[in-house]
C-alpha cells in the first residue's frame, strides 16, 4: 500500500502523488497521493502515475527532481500558461478533464478506483448539498465517477487511463482545504471485481473522423496521434471523444467527426497541432443533426469527402479491434 498527499484549497491549492518502487507483480495496490494541486509518482513504476498525454491540462503537472509526478494547480507552476491566481476559485464549478494518468505496468488485469474524504466540517451552501465537494472522473466524462470501489474500472495490463478532476466550491471560503489529511487513495487490486453499473452519456458513438488542411501539406495517417479515447458507456468500446496531437510542421485546420447520422465540425483559425474534440454540439463549430441534407450541402462534406472543399487531409474509421485506423489500412 503506498500513501500520498494531495492538497486542494480554495485560493491556494496543489495535488501531489509519490512514487511505487518496487519489482515483480501486485495484486493490490493502494497509493496516497498528496495534492499541493501536487501529485507525486514515479511514472515507471508497476502502478505508474503521469500527466495525461496530449491533453492540455496536463500542463498542471511535472516530473520532480526525485522522478515524482507533481500536479501544481497554483501560481507556482511554471508549466502552465493558465492565469491560475491563488488557487481553485470559491463559489463555482470547476472542472479539468485529462489531468494525470493512471498505467497499470505490472503483470496482473486490475480494479481501479479512487477513495477521497473530504475534510471534517466542510459544508455546501443548502443548495448545492448533494454535489460532491471534490471528485475524480474518468478523462473528460464528467459522468463517470472513480471514487468509490463502487466506480471501479477494469484496467489491462499495458493500459493507461487518464482522470480529471472536478471541484465544487460553493459556500466554501478562501484556504479552505477541501480533502481530509490531504490524501487520497488510489487503488490497483487484482482481486477486486469491477462491476459498476453502466454509465451512458447519451452521445452518439464515432464512426470516423478526418483531420484535414486547407493548404499543403496534407495531413497524413503517420502524422496524427490519438488517445484518451472517452467511451459512450464504461461496458463498451464505443468512443464519443479523444486527445489528437499532429506530429511535425503540420497544423490541422478542420476535424469532422461522424457518428451514425450526426455530424459535428471543429474549425481552427489559425490550425491547431492538438486538441481534444467530442461528439458535443456546444463545443463543436458545427452540428449537423440526422436528415439535414442542406447544412451537408452548405458545408460542402460527405462521407466520401469528409473534409470539405478546399480542403484535404486524412479519415480514421473506428473499429473495436484496432481502434482508430486509417481508411486504406
Amino acid at each position: 500500500m503506498e500513501r500520498r498527499k494531495f492538497l486542494i484549497g480554495v485560493g491556494g491549492s496543489s495535488l501531489g502523488a509519490s512514487a511505487i518502487i518496487g519489482s515483480g507483480a501486485f495484486t493490490r495496490i493502494e497509493s496516497q497521493r498528496r495534492v499541493k494541486i501536487e501529485v507525486a509518482e514515479d511514472p515507471d513504476a508497476y502502478l505508474g502515475l503521469d500527466g495525461c498525454p496530449d491533453s492540455d491540462n496536463s500542463s498542471y503537472t511535472e516530473i520532480d527532481d526525485s522522478g515524482h509526478l507533481a500536479v501544481e494547480m497554483s501560481p507556482e507552476n511554471e508549466n502552465s500558461d493558465n492565469d491560475l491566481g491563488s488557487g481553485i476559485n470559491s463559489d463555482s464549478f470547476t472542472w479539468f478533464d485529462n489531468v494525470f494518468q493512471i498505467c497499470n505496468q505490472g503483470k496482473q488485469d486490475v480494479c481501479v478506483w479512487i477513495d477521497a474524504s473530504i475534510t471534517e466540517g466542510l459544508e455546501l451552501d443548502e443548495d448545492y448539498d448533494d454535489e460532491d465537494i471534490v471528485d475524480f472522473y474518468l478523462g473528460g466524462n464528467r459522468e463517470q465517477s472513480l471514487v468509490g470501489e463502487e466506480n471501479g474500472i477494469l484496467l489491462p495490463v499495458g493500459e493507461c487511463i487518464c482522470v480529471g478532476i472536478a471541484t465544487v466550491t460553493k459556500g466554501l471560503e478562501a484556504g479552505d482545504q477541501l480533502l481530509e489529511d490531504d490524501e487520497i487513495v488510489i487503488h490497483a487490486d487484482a482481486d477486486a471485481e469491477c462491476d459498476s453499473e453502466i454509465v451512458d452519456n447519451g452521445r452518439t458513438a464515432i464512426s470516423f473522423a478526418a483531420f484535414c488542411s486547407s493548404t499543403p501539406p496534407t495531413p497524413t495517417a503517420d502524422i496524427i496521434t490519438i488517445s484518451n479515447i472517452v467511451f459512450k458507456t464504461n461496458d463498451e468500446l464505443e468512443p464519443v471523444g479523444f486527445s489528437w496531437k499532429s506530429d511535425d510542421d503540420v497544423p490541422i485546420d478542420r476535424i469532422v467527426l461522424k457518428g451514425g447520422r450526426e455530424w459535428y465540425v471543429y474549425n481552427f483559425d489559425p490550425g491547431q497541432k492538438s486538441g481534444f474534440v467530442e461528439m458535443e454540439g456546444e463545443d463543436a463549430d458545427a452540428y449537423v443533426q440526422p436528415g439535414d441534407q442542406d447544412q451537408l450541402d452548405e458545408l460542402e462534406i460527405s462521407e466520401r469527402s469528409p473534409c470539405g472543399d478546399g480542403f484535404s487531409g486524412v479519415k480514421f474509421e473506428w473499429d473495436s479491434d484496432t481502434g482508430f485506423t486509417p481508411e486504406d489500412d
